[in-house]
């Protein structure tokens, strides 16, 4: 049984993580400020005494304090989307931010930190199928805001490999193409849902 600390727990991946990870008979800590993530996700587990939930952003550090010991894994799955609607700043202070004190809390324990990152690391690449080791990494104009986001994914896969190197413990990257399933939230987060008109 470990104690895993996971970021971004109320979230679409996040809650299905917590049910997967408490069932298999690990304790979570899940940390969520709940500003696009939904308690209900939480609802219905079926260890619910192997779930502990801590209602603060990730920006600010004082979670780190509140998680406690033992930590034996980080997943760090919280994370700003793309900004579609303005807050290219919140999108890039959340990701490094996040990024940062999910690492620090991993180098104070010494243990994995699992973060994810996302396939928009990939920009304008047309070259298909993709290859972490030799793809090139398209980026657009940073006049475009649209592009904050997957150059601070990208950071935070410079950063966690920097911190593996420095500080000895490892470190594993997740890039993201998509998902589906349950408790995802069908309208985009980055600004108002969509708007359907019946012909």
């Amino acid at each position: 049984m470990s104690r895993v600390v996971l970021t971004g727990a109320a979230g679409f991946l996040g809650s299905n993580l917590v049910h997967a990870l408490t069932m298999r008979g690990h304790l979570v800590v899940g940390v969520d400020d709940l500003s696009s993530g939904r308690l209900k996700n939480l609802e219905g587990l079926s260890k619910p005494l192997a779930f502990e939930f801590i209602e603060k952003d990730v920006v600010d550090g004082k979670w780190i304090d509140a998680v406690g010991s033992p930590v034996d894994l980080v997943v760090h799955l919280a994370a700003k989307k793309i900004p579609r609607y303005g807050g290219a700043l919140d999108t890039l202070n959340t990701n490094y931010f996040g990024a940062v004190n999910a690492l620090g809390l991993a180098m104070k324990h010494g243990c994995k930190c699992v973060l994810a990152s996302t396939s928009d690391v990939y920009g304008m690449n047309p070259d298909l199928p993709f290859s972490e080791e030799t793809s090139r990494l398209v980026i657009g104009s940073s006049k475009s805001p649209r592009w904050s986001y997957a150059v601070s994914k990208l950071f935070e896969e410079h950063m966690a490999l920097a911190y593996q190197d420095e500080f000895k413990f490892p470190v594993t990257l997740l890039r993201f193409f998509g998902a589906y399933g349950p408790r995802q939230q069908l309208s985009w987060l980055g600004g108002p849902p969509p708007v359907f008109i019946e012909k």
